[in-house]
């Protein structure tokens, strides 16, 4: 995989340090999506799924695909770390079950695997690297008692 562009695309989002209630987007073009290539970036600091939209990920396999944006650095000091023991315990358990190969599917929440179109999409620093995990409206609630 080509962990050093998954990198670059990585870098250009403007992350949001508290979880956000929202749709899902492509990683490089920020089209609005239901289904997309689901790729994982684990160098650089970073432990994500990068989704991408069917002519992002056809550019991506001709080595064509350009990160959009300028670079911003992620700070660790930014992001969430108060996580109960409980709920770093949960987050560390949905990092272990990504996917190793690129696969084209729908979205899941990480916790129930139910559909979804809008998750909650949680940042945090766990295992050493700046980390996303996806929730559904309901495991987010049940996680963050919201």
């Amino acid at each position: 995989m080509k962990q050093d562009v998954l990198l670059r695309v990585v870098q250009t989002w403007k992350l949001n340090p508290k979880p956000e209630f929202r749709g899902f987007r492509c990683a490089n073009c920020q089209r609005y999506l239901h289904k997309a290539w689901h790729h994982s970036l684990t160098s650089g600091g970073y432990r994500v799924p990068v989704h991408l939209c069917q002519s992002c990920e056809s550019l991506f396999k001709q080595d064509k695909l350009k990160a959009r944006g300028s670079r911003r650095g992620a700070l660790k000091s930014r992001f969430y770390t108060n996580f109960s023991s409980k709920i770093r315990n949960q987050l560390r358990y949905f990092l272990g079950r990504t996917s190793k190969k690129p696969v084209y599917k729908s979205f899941t929440c990480d916790k129930c695997r139910t559909r979804l179109l809008k998750a909650y999409h949680v940042w945090s620093f766990l295992r050493g690297s700046l980390n996303e995990i996806h929730l559904c409206k309901r495991c987010g609630d049940t996680v963050f008692k919201v």
